[in-house]
């Protein structure tokens, strides 16, 4: 099975988003990300550039809201 996933973060007023396509799932039924710098779809764009928190340690993650929507593809 493939997914698409779309992750925003809400906590910032412009609601950054990015768009990973056609990830699959384990044996666990957990999706799989190779790694951070998986393949996005915003612009061309890293995920660390679109969501600077996802590497910076002085902006924990506790502190945000996202929004994850996951679609069957």
């Amino acid at each position: 099975m493939r997914f698409n996933i779309k992750i925003t973060d809400l906590s910032d007023l412009e609601n950054p988003f990015i768009i990973y396509e056609n990830k699959r799932i384990d044996s666990d039924g957990y999706i799989i990300f190779d790694n951070i710098v998986d393949s996005p779809i915003y612009n061309g764009a890293q995920p660390r550039t679109i969501l600077p928190w996802l590497t910076n340690p002085r902006d924990p993650l506790e502190k945000r809201t996202l929004k994850i929507e996951v679609t069957y593809m």
